[in-house]
């Protein structure tokens, strides 16, 4: 009965770090490299913003308006890749309403970067200056007070993984 016993203990231990496994290489790492890419990537999106405003060189803005595209397709990939890992596990749907809120709050920093490059482009960067300092800087805090609350719970979900499927070794090699 004895043996029995441990031999069950071993197998659930088994199961239980493969589970977590599973989570931590499919779920939660990627999760978290999306969500740093992602502030990586739109802090950038905001350089090459100023970068804009403070050029007078055409050329020069061309190439920033270039990058700033560039980097909309790699936010967007990346937000949808996230989205996907999000959608597919029940676990990381706990994080979908603080995603939603970010995902709204860059659309609206998005929608006003646009306004921001053509009144840079117009000459009037005091006016494209006001605006991204502004509301729009707002919305740009808000997107990213909302993607580190995120990153910060995918954290504790990894975290919280990575020591269930330490705790299950030890009782195994304890068995």
């Amino acid at each position: 009965v004895m043996t029995l016993f441990l031999v069950l203990v071993a197998l659930i231990s088994t199961l239980v770090i493969r589970s977590n496994i599973e989570k931590i290489t499919e779920v939660w790492s990627p999760s978290l490299e999306y969500l740093q890419d992602l502030e990586t990537m739109t802090a950038k999106y905001r350089i090459k913003q100023y970068q804009h405003l403070v050029e007078s060189d055409a050329a020069v803005m061309t190439s920033c308006e270039e990058e700033i595209q560039k980097l909309e397709s790699q936010i967007q990939d990346t937000g949808a890749n996230l989205d996907a890992i999000m959608s597919a596990d029940s676990d990381a749907q706990k994080g979908q309403d603080d995603y939603e809120v970010a995902s709204t709050a860059w659309k609206e920093y998005r929608a006003a970067s646009d306004e921001i490059l053509q009144l840079s482009r117009e000459g009037k960067q005091q006016e494209a200056s006001k605006l991204m300092t502004g509301e729009v800087y707002e919305d740009y805090k808000s997107f990213a007070k909302k993607l580190t609350i995120l990153r910060d719970e995918f954290q504790v979900e990894l975290d919280r993984a990575k020591t269930m499927a330490n705790v299950c070794t030890i009782i195994i090699f304890i068995v």
